[in-house]
Protein backbone atom coordinates (compact mmCIF):
# COMPACT_ATOMS: atom_id res chain seq x y z
CA UNK A 1 0.00 0.00 0.00
CA UNK A 2 1.60 3.53 -1.26
CA UNK A 3 1.94 5.87 1.60
CA UNK A 4 0.24 8.53 -0.71
CA UNK A 5 -1.73 9.06 -3.74
CA UNK A 6 0.25 9.65 -6.79
CA UNK A 7 -0.22 10.59 -10.42
CA UNK A 8 1.14 9.19 -13.23
CA UNK A 9 3.49 11.86 -14.30
CA UNK A 10 4.47 11.78 -10.74
CA UNK A 11 5.90 8.21 -10.88
CA UNK A 12 9.73 8.26 -9.55
CA UNK A 13 10.98 6.56 -12.71
CA UNK A 14 9.74 4.44 -15.93
CA UNK A 15 8.82 1.32 -14.36
CA UNK A 16 9.86 -0.74 -17.32
CA UNK A 17 13.49 0.73 -16.50
CA UNK A 18 13.19 -0.26 -12.53
CA UNK A 19 12.38 -4.03 -13.50
CA UNK A 20 15.53 -4.11 -15.67
CA UNK A 21 17.56 -2.29 -13.44
CA UNK A 22 16.66 -4.77 -10.81
CA UNK A 23 17.19 -7.83 -13.23
CA UNK A 24 20.12 -6.87 -13.66
CA UNK A 25 21.29 -6.26 -10.22
CA UNK A 26 20.21 -10.15 -9.29
CA UNK A 27 21.98 -11.43 -12.25
CA UNK A 28 18.90 -12.48 -14.78
CA UNK A 29 20.13 -10.83 -17.82
CA UNK A 30 17.07 -11.95 -20.16
CA UNK A 31 13.40 -12.24 -19.41
CA UNK A 32 13.06 -15.99 -20.52
CA UNK A 33 15.43 -16.60 -17.31
CA UNK A 34 13.41 -14.31 -14.41
CA UNK A 35 10.58 -16.47 -16.18
CA UNK A 36 11.35 -19.47 -15.08
CA UNK A 37 12.81 -18.58 -11.41
CA UNK A 38 9.58 -17.00 -11.11
CA UNK A 39 7.80 -20.32 -12.21
CA UNK A 40 9.96 -22.83 -10.31
CA UNK A 41 9.91 -20.66 -6.87
CA UNK A 42 5.86 -20.89 -7.33
CA UNK A 43 5.61 -16.92 -7.34
CA UNK A 44 3.95 -17.01 -10.67
CA UNK A 45 1.41 -19.86 -11.89
CA UNK A 46 -0.18 -19.20 -15.35
CA UNK A 47 -3.54 -19.15 -16.25
CA UNK A 48 -4.32 -22.68 -17.66
CA UNK A 49 -6.92 -21.67 -19.63
CA UNK A 50 -4.97 -19.33 -21.49
CA UNK A 51 -4.88 -20.32 -25.37
CA UNK A 52 -1.31 -19.05 -25.61
CA UNK A 53 -0.29 -21.06 -22.19
CA UNK A 54 -1.93 -24.15 -23.93
CA UNK A 55 0.15 -23.75 -27.23
CA UNK A 56 3.44 -21.97 -26.01
CA UNK A 57 4.02 -23.40 -21.74
CA UNK A 58 3.64 -21.62 -18.99
CA UNK A 59 7.65 -20.49 -18.85
CA UNK A 60 6.67 -18.37 -22.17
CA UNK A 61 3.66 -16.98 -20.99
CA UNK A 62 5.76 -15.25 -18.26
CA UNK A 63 8.14 -14.52 -20.58
CA UNK A 64 6.30 -12.66 -22.55
CA UNK A 65 4.31 -10.68 -19.58
CA UNK A 66 7.58 -10.26 -18.14
CA UNK A 67 8.75 -8.47 -21.77
CA UNK A 68 5.50 -6.49 -21.46
CA UNK A 69 6.60 -5.17 -18.29
CA UNK A 70 9.74 -4.01 -19.81
CA UNK A 71 8.32 -1.83 -22.04
CA UNK A 72 5.96 0.02 -19.62
CA UNK A 73 5.98 3.47 -18.71
CA UNK A 74 3.99 3.16 -15.86
CA UNK A 75 2.51 0.11 -13.40
CA UNK A 76 -0.80 0.38 -14.90
CA UNK A 77 0.20 -2.95 -16.57
CA UNK A 78 1.48 -4.84 -13.70
CA UNK A 79 -1.09 -6.69 -12.22
CA UNK A 80 -1.13 -7.44 -8.06
CA UNK A 81 0.07 -11.36 -8.64
CA UNK A 82 3.27 -10.08 -10.38
CA UNK A 83 4.22 -7.15 -8.44
CA UNK A 84 4.19 -9.65 -5.51
CA UNK A 85 6.36 -12.04 -7.26
CA UNK A 86 8.39 -9.26 -8.28
CA UNK A 87 9.09 -7.92 -4.65
CA UNK A 88 9.74 -11.15 -3.14
CA UNK A 89 12.37 -12.48 -5.80
CA UNK A 90 14.17 -8.63 -6.07
CA UNK A 91 13.35 -8.27 -2.04
CA UNK A 92 11.90 -5.01 -1.92
CA UNK A 93 8.30 -3.60 -1.48
CA UNK A 94 5.68 -3.53 -4.31
CA UNK A 95 5.77 0.16 -4.31
CA UNK A 96 9.26 0.31 -5.17
CA UNK A 97 8.46 -2.16 -8.12
CA UNK A 98 5.67 -0.04 -9.04
CA UNK A 99 7.68 3.41 -9.02
CA UNK A 100 5.51 4.68 -6.27
CA UNK A 101 8.93 5.07 -4.22
CA UNK A 102 12.55 5.52 -3.97
CA UNK A 103 12.25 3.24 -0.75
CA UNK A 104 13.59 -0.33 -1.51
CA UNK A 105 12.84 -2.26 1.53
CA UNK A 106 9.90 -4.27 2.93
CA UNK A 107 10.89 -3.01 6.31
CA UNK A 108 7.99 -0.30 7.80
CA UNK A 109 10.07 1.26 10.20
CA UNK A 110 12.30 2.23 7.42
CA UNK A 111 9.68 3.13 5.43
CA UNK A 112 7.66 5.20 7.23
CA UNK A 113 10.74 7.19 9.04
CA UNK A 114 12.07 7.76 5.42
CA UNK A 115 8.90 8.95 4.23
CA UNK A 116 8.14 11.03 7.17
CA UNK A 117 11.58 12.53 7.60
CA UNK A 118 13.06 12.76 3.85
CA UNK A 119 15.91 10.58 4.80
CA UNK A 120 17.66 8.19 2.00
CA UNK A 121 17.27 4.07 3.17
CA UNK A 122 20.29 4.01 3.73
CA UNK A 123 20.21 7.02 6.40
CA UNK A 124 17.48 5.26 8.10
CA UNK A 125 19.06 1.96 8.55
CA UNK A 126 22.12 3.20 9.83
CA UNK A 127 20.22 5.19 12.21
CA UNK A 128 17.90 2.09 13.08
CA UNK A 129 20.83 -0.25 13.60
CA UNK A 130 23.95 1.91 14.01
CA UNK A 131 25.77 0.84 10.98
CA UNK A 132 26.81 -2.54 12.65
CA UNK A 133 25.08 -4.82 10.29
CA UNK A 134 27.94 -3.84 7.96
CA UNK A 135 30.51 -4.51 10.40
CA UNK A 136 29.03 -7.84 12.36
CA UNK A 137 26.05 -8.98 10.34
CA UNK A 138 22.78 -9.52 12.10
CA UNK A 139 21.83 -7.46 15.39
CA UNK A 140 22.66 -10.61 18.14
CA UNK A 141 26.21 -10.41 16.46
CA UNK A 142 26.96 -7.21 18.09
CA UNK A 143 29.58 -7.68 20.62
CA UNK A 144 29.73 -6.01 24.08
CA UNK A 145 31.51 -5.27 26.87
CA UNK A 146 31.09 -4.94 30.79
CA UNK A 147 32.17 -2.15 32.93
CA UNK A 148 31.88 -1.51 37.01
CA UNK A 149 30.74 1.53 38.45
CA UNK A 150 32.09 2.82 41.87
CA UNK A 151 29.77 0.87 44.30
CA UNK A 152 30.90 -2.10 42.00
CA UNK A 153 28.23 -2.88 39.88
CA UNK A 154 28.68 -3.98 36.29
CA UNK A 155 26.75 -2.96 33.24
CA UNK A 156 26.95 -4.86 30.27
CA UNK A 157 27.20 -2.18 26.93
CA UNK A 158 26.74 -2.85 23.34
CA UNK A 159 29.50 -1.61 21.02
CA UNK A 160 27.64 0.21 18.77
CA UNK A 161 26.32 2.52 21.85
CA UNK A 162 28.95 4.93 20.96
CA UNK A 163 27.12 5.55 17.42
CA UNK A 164 24.15 6.46 18.80
CA UNK A 165 25.61 8.73 21.19
CA UNK A 166 27.36 10.42 18.60
CA UNK A 167 24.43 11.10 16.40
CA UNK A 168 21.81 11.72 19.47
CA UNK A 169 24.51 14.70 20.55
CA UNK A 170 24.67 15.92 16.66
CA UNK A 171 21.13 15.98 16.27
CA UNK A 172 20.19 17.57 19.32
CA UNK A 173 22.88 20.28 18.92
CA UNK A 174 22.72 23.63 16.51
CA UNK A 175 24.54 21.90 14.33
CA UNK A 176 21.53 19.55 13.28
CA UNK A 177 20.76 23.03 11.82
CA UNK A 178 23.90 24.66 10.82
CA UNK A 179 25.75 21.73 9.33
CA UNK A 180 22.96 21.34 6.47
CA UNK A 181 23.26 25.14 6.29
CA UNK A 182 26.83 24.82 5.50
CA UNK A 183 26.59 22.16 3.23
CA UNK A 184 23.83 23.89 0.94
CA UNK A 185 26.56 27.30 1.21
CA UNK A 186 28.85 24.56 0.41
CA UNK A 187 27.11 23.79 -2.61
CA UNK A 188 26.16 27.47 -3.92
CA UNK A 189 29.43 28.05 -3.95
CA UNK A 190 30.70 25.17 -5.45
CA UNK A 191 28.37 25.89 -8.34
CA UNK A 192 29.75 29.75 -8.70
CA UNK A 193 32.84 28.55 -8.99
CA UNK A 194 32.02 26.15 -11.85
CA UNK A 195 30.09 28.79 -13.57
CA UNK A 196 32.66 31.61 -13.87
CA UNK A 197 35.53 29.47 -14.30
CA UNK A 198 33.24 28.37 -17.48
CA UNK A 199 32.47 32.00 -17.70
CA UNK A 200 36.45 32.60 -18.19
CA UNK A 201 36.81 29.79 -20.29
CA UNK A 202 34.51 30.94 -22.76
CA UNK A 203 35.71 34.80 -22.72
CA UNK A 204 39.21 33.36 -23.30
CA UNK A 205 38.72 31.47 -26.22
CA UNK A 206 36.14 34.16 -27.85
CA UNK A 207 38.60 36.64 -27.91
CA UNK A 208 41.44 34.55 -29.35
CA UNK A 209 39.10 33.33 -32.13
CA UNK A 210 37.52 37.67 -32.83
CA UNK A 211 39.07 40.10 -33.66
CA UNK A 212 38.10 43.39 -31.64
CA UNK A 213 38.46 47.31 -31.91
CA UNK A 214 40.85 48.12 -29.14
CA UNK A 215 38.28 49.85 -26.82
CA UNK A 216 35.58 46.22 -26.95
CA UNK A 217 39.63 44.29 -26.35
CA UNK A 218 40.24 45.91 -23.52
CA UNK A 219 37.41 46.06 -21.74
CA UNK A 220 37.28 41.98 -22.68
CA UNK A 221 40.37 41.87 -21.18
CA UNK A 222 39.70 43.39 -18.18
CA UNK A 223 37.07 40.91 -17.58
CA UNK A 224 39.30 37.88 -18.09
CA UNK A 225 41.87 39.52 -15.67
CA UNK A 226 39.02 40.03 -13.25
CA UNK A 227 37.56 36.26 -12.99
CA UNK A 228 41.01 34.93 -13.84
CA UNK A 229 42.81 37.26 -10.52
CA UNK A 230 39.91 37.35 -8.18
CA UNK A 231 36.51 36.18 -8.75
CA UNK A 232 37.11 32.64 -9.54
CA UNK A 233 39.84 31.78 -6.99
CA UNK A 234 37.52 33.81 -4.03
CA UNK A 235 35.38 31.09 -4.83
CA UNK A 236 38.07 28.61 -4.74
CA UNK A 237 38.85 30.10 -1.43
CA UNK A 238 35.47 31.11 -0.09
CA UNK A 239 34.59 26.47 -0.79
CA UNK A 240 37.17 25.21 0.95
CA UNK A 241 36.75 27.71 4.07
CA UNK A 242 33.17 26.54 4.43
CA UNK A 243 34.70 22.70 4.26
CA UNK A 244 37.57 23.72 7.30
CA UNK A 245 34.50 25.73 9.04
CA UNK A 246 32.23 22.11 8.76
CA UNK A 247 35.24 20.11 9.69
CA UNK A 248 36.34 22.68 12.92
CA UNK A 249 32.51 22.99 14.08
CA UNK A 250 31.97 19.25 14.69
CA UNK A 251 35.55 18.28 15.69
CA UNK A 252 35.20 20.99 18.73
CA UNK A 253 31.55 20.09 19.50
CA UNK A 254 32.26 16.18 19.82
CA UNK A 255 35.40 16.69 21.50
CA UNK A 256 34.14 19.04 24.26
CA UNK A 257 30.83 15.92 24.47
CA UNK A 258 33.76 12.97 24.97
CA UNK A 259 34.43 12.99 28.49
CA UNK A 260 30.73 14.27 29.73
CA UNK A 261 29.50 11.18 28.00
CA UNK A 262 32.71 8.62 28.60
CA UNK A 263 31.45 5.22 28.92
CA UNK A 264 34.21 4.55 31.72
CA UNK A 265 32.99 5.55 35.25
CA UNK A 266 35.75 7.44 37.45
CA UNK A 267 36.94 3.78 39.27
CA UNK A 268 37.75 2.39 35.56
CA UNK A 269 39.82 5.20 35.08
CA UNK A 270 41.54 5.15 38.24
CA UNK A 271 42.40 1.90 37.14
CA UNK A 272 43.64 1.75 33.65
CA UNK A 273 45.50 4.11 34.95
CA UNK A 274 46.59 1.99 38.03
CA UNK A 275 47.77 -0.17 35.02
CA UNK A 276 49.57 2.22 33.43
CA UNK A 277 51.79 3.35 36.94
CA UNK A 278 52.94 -0.36 36.95
CA UNK A 279 53.80 -0.50 33.60
CA UNK A 280 56.01 2.97 33.94
CA UNK A 281 57.65 1.43 37.16
CA UNK A 282 59.01 -1.26 35.01
CA UNK A 283 60.73 0.62 33.31
CA UNK A 284 61.51 3.30 35.63
CA UNK A 285 61.92 2.31 39.10
CA UNK A 286 59.34 4.20 40.63
CA UNK A 287 55.88 4.94 40.43
CA UNK A 288 54.77 8.35 38.89
CA UNK A 289 51.85 10.32 39.71
CA UNK A 290 48.26 10.82 38.15
CA UNK A 291 49.99 14.38 36.80
CA UNK A 292 52.73 12.38 35.30
CA UNK A 293 50.97 10.14 33.66
CA UNK A 294 47.94 13.06 32.30
CA UNK A 295 51.14 14.49 31.07
CA UNK A 296 52.48 11.26 29.17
Amino acid sequence: MAFKTMKEDQFVSNTGYRLKTLMDESGFDTAPKLARELYEQGLIIPNSRSSYEEEYGPIKTITRRIQGHLNANGPEKISTNYAIAYSKIFHCSTDYILGLTDIRTNDMDTRLIAYKTGLSEKAVQNLLYGATRDLFGDDESVPEFTVTDENGSETTIPFNRYIYEAWSLLLESPLCKSIADDYRALRDTLMEYISRKAELEAREKVRNQQEYDPFMESLQDMAIDTLKEHTVPSYQTAYYGIIFKMASDITSFLSSKATTYTIFPQKEQDKIKEEKMDLFSTFFGQHPTFDDLDKK
